[in-house]
């Protein structure tokens, strides 16, 4: 599987001031198209209902932050901070987000198309009813997290971490999880989530005992 990439401008124009790029892209009511944003810090800033295209967000810090119903297409976060922000309802197609933290960031009720997390934190995130197509997943933790009542297709993980993660009404089929962390998973009483999907032999174990399966050597 290929997760497409962001299609960023080479000489893409720097942004000066972010609020001042807020500010006009709500006055004139325009996406915020082609700029690369480094350095910005906001602290439960109102963001809702903004376009993002074409957008390089670099070292930015945004905490607390609601960006309710926005939509993010072509956007790369490199090293930034999304800690406790809300991306509720909102569209992401051909994002990354690389090196970053997220940790209590909501982004529950959205639609996630070819978008990748790489290197990051996102700890006690959650992603309730959102909708998963051409994700990846490498070496980032989400562990305690929510991804419940969820669909996905074609979701590639690789060293992920979901320790204690919930999974509850969340189908995992065709999901491998063989080379990551999954210990103390939740999902519903009937196990539906787990059927379809790939792990390692000691995954296995661990999993039978949610069943109520002993095994013997």
């Amino acid at each position: 599987m290929s997760v497409k990439k962001p299609g960023l401008y080479e000489d893409i124009e720097k942004a000066g001031d972010f609020s001042k790029v807020v500010a006009d892209a709500r006055t004139y009511e325009i996406d915020i198209k082609n700029v690369e944003v480094s350095g910005a810090a906001f602290d439960g800033a109102d963001l809702t209902s903004l376009g993002f295209a074409g957008v390089s967000f670099r070292e930015c810090k945004f905490t607390g932050c609601d960006f309710s119903r926005s939509n993010f297409v072509d956007v790369a976060f490199t090293n930034c901070d999304l800690s406790n922000s809300v991306f509720e309802e909102c569209y992401f197609n051909r994002c990354e987000f690389f090196g970053c933290k997220g940790a209590g960031t909501s982004f529950s009720q959205g639609v996630m198309k070819d978008v990748s997390w790489q290197n990051c934190n996102f700890r006690y995130s959650l992603f309730n009813k959102t909708s998963f197509s051409n994700v990846a997943i490498t070496y980032s933790d989400f562990c305690d997290s929510s991804i419940t009542e969820s669909s996905q297709t074609s979701f590639e993980i690789h060293n992920g971490f979901f320790l204690g993660t919930n999974f509850f009404r969340t189908s995992l089929k065709g999901m491998d999880f063989s080379d990551s962390e999954i210990s103390g998973i939740v999902v519903s009483d009937s196990f539906y989530e787990l059927k379809g999907m790939t792990v390692s032999s000691l995954q296995a174990l661990e999993l039978a005992g949610l069943l109520g399966i002993s095994v013997k050597d």
